[in-house]
């Protein structure tokens, strides 16, 4: 008995060392798993009711959820964009990778890790059988090849049809350079994309797939459709613009959600096409510039129908698809500002790192906040749709929001910048105390081959915003504006709303903040502009002694 007694004991503990062995042994060895989407189907049972819908559900931003990929401490993180509540597939299957190599739900991936994430996320593309390319010919469809395009189309063959594919390869350089990628991630990436005149010989090719056709265009993993358009520039820029879609995809696993996904598209497909050089995320000079693109006259009509969105209503954009070309323009709208304004460039094109985190649109967010800067994000967002217009020049309007001191000295002189938008004078006016504000000097304002010079009260033959070209205009703007944590309403901007000023003004503010100063001139005419308006500011009283005199 005794003897058995000790074999017992010794197969346990031979039992409990293989345990412990084989389990150190595993965790060394474990490649890197091949997730599925049955697996991920099957984790997905396991989640609260709610929280998941298939792949095809919507990537909306719409819900709340309680963070889980955000740092750690609830009490610190601040939540204005709640997380998303129905992931895809692609950050369901990172969240999983996430949990098996140990990653910190707080922290930031490295950009070569996102690109590693979407590697392993692509392996999950459907893989499609090759074309029969001697098949579509019979209908009368024909082939161009590129290095990183194919394009089946049934369009005849001019220079402005043949060169898609290349200028689609001098595309992929830049989108490269927007996101920081590496080239050599992207050396074997290449897209089958259909240029669309006649859909029943594409239907009949069996070519359609996937595509919605009542879109002008569409993009599936490494497939893309775009339908023949009036202008040779608006056919370029649906490529382009399917052609973000499908870099994305292929370098970090997914697009992100909606606002994300279609104003970095929107914004990069905005291009110049020049003597065989290429251009993206350019500012259109004028609408003859990019027929059918109309993204500046959608915005501005928009707003004029009392539909005017705010920062935060843009980024809560929810589904996966817009739903209208006036949507598109609101995106490239508030993509052109986030990659023209110097406070939100960097973040902007670095924001992929954070692409298959649920919490993507408040993280950006937190990003900007903890600099100070989401309300100026969101005054800057108002000001440019006040004055949105071809050639719009974000980085000279930049409002800068140092606080104003009081009037202590008798008066205060200050040069405006007629090359510059709005300007703090430095001086902080009491509400209900009134002061006497003056200016004087003469400055060239230029337009194109046109040229003014301008007094302080402007010159009557041009207006802009139905004011005298060159007026000074002036705005009192109480510093808790760019201290709220509330979202902030167009009729609380007081630069909205500006004071005319000209030669000189007894000025009694309504409410108490920095007086800031700028003339009347379109912000896509102040680059050359020349010379400075000399103001002074004078307190009550001293101006009072010199009536008196």
């Amino acid at each position: 008995m005794t003897t058995s007694r000790d074999i017992l004991i010794g197969l346990l503990l031979l039992g409990v060392m293989c345990l412990f062995g084989c389990k150190k042994k595993t965790e060394q060895t474990l490649p890197l798993p091949q997730h599925s989407v049955a697996e991920v189907q099957q984790e997905q049972q396991h989640l609260p009711p709610g929280l998941f819908e298939p792949a095809s559900s919507l990537d909306a931003e719409d819900a709340p959820e309680e963070q889980d990929n955000v740092p750690p401490d609830p009490g610190t993180v601040k939540t204005r964009f709640e997380p998303l509540r129905n992931p895809g597939t692609p950050v369901v299957l990172a969240e999983q990778e996430r949990k098996r190599t140990g990653f910190q739900p707080g922290g930031d991936f490295s950009l070569d890790a996102v690109v590693s994430m979407g590697e392993l996320l692509r392996k999950e593309w459907p893989q499609l059988p090759p074309l029969d390319e001697r098949a579509l010919r019979s209908h009368a469809i024909r082939v161009i090849k590129g290095k990183h395009l194919t394009l089946y189309t049934d369009l005849a063959a001019p220079p402005e049809i043949n060169r898609l594919p290349e200028i689609f390869d001098l595309a992929v350089t830049e989108y490269c350079r927007f996101f920081g990628v590496d080239p050599k991630y992207c050396a074997a990436w290449h897209m089958q994309g259909c240029l669309i005149d006649d859909l029943e010989k594409f239907r009949a090719a069996g070519l359609l797939g996937t595509f919605p056709t009542h879109l002008p265009g569409y993009s599936v993993d490494d497939r893309l459709w775009v339908l023949e358009q009036k202008s040779d520039y608006f056919r370029r820029h649906l490529l382009l613009h399917e052609g973000v879609h499908g870099f994305m995809n292929f370098m970090f696993g997914t697009c992100g959600p909606v606002w994300y996904m279609e104003s970095t598209a929107e914004y990069l497909a905005t291009h110049r096409w020049e003597n065989g050089r290429l251009e993206l995320g350019v500012m259109p000079e004028n609408t003859d510039a990019v027929p059918g693109w109309r993204r500046i006259e959608l915005v501005k009509n928009d707003v004029q129908a009392g539909n005017l969105k705010t920062a935060d209503r843009v980024m809560r954009y929810s589904g996966r698809q817009l739903e209208s070309p006036t949507d598109y323009a609101w995106v490239w709208t508030f993509g052109f500002l986030l990659d023209r304004h110097p406070q939100y460039r960097e973040v902007y094109r670095d924001m992929a790192r954070w692409l298959t985190f649920r919490d993507f649109s408040n993280r950006f967010y937190l990003y900007v906040d903890r600099a100070g800067h989401w309300n100026e994000l969101q005054i800057a967002w108002l000001g440019l749709l006040d004055e949105l217009e071809y050639g719009y020049d974000v980085p000279r309007m930049v409002i800068k929001p140092p606080s104003g001191k009081p009037l202590t000295s008798s008066e205060v002189a200050f040069d405006v910048d007629v090359t510059g938008g709005w300007q703090s004078s430095g001086v902080m006016l009491e509400a209900g105390q009134t002061c006497r504000v003056t200016a004087s000097g003469q400055y060239r304002l230029e337009a194109g081959p046109q040229v003014w010079y301008a007094e302080p009260n402007g010159v009557t033959f041009r207006y802009h915003n139905g004011q005298p070209l060159g007026l000074l205009l002036g705005a009192v703007v109480p510093d808790g504006l760019f201290e709220t944590d509330t979202e902030i309403s167009p009729d609380n901007v007081p630069f909205l709303f500006p004071i005319l000023i000209g030669q000189g003004i007894e000025l009694t503010p309504e409410q108490s903040g920095t007086l800031y100063l700028r003339i009347n001139d379109s912000p896509a005419e102040l680059g050359d502009n020349q010379g400075k308006c000399k103001v002074v500011i004078e307190a009550n009283e001293q101006f009072q002694a010199g009536r008196s005199r």
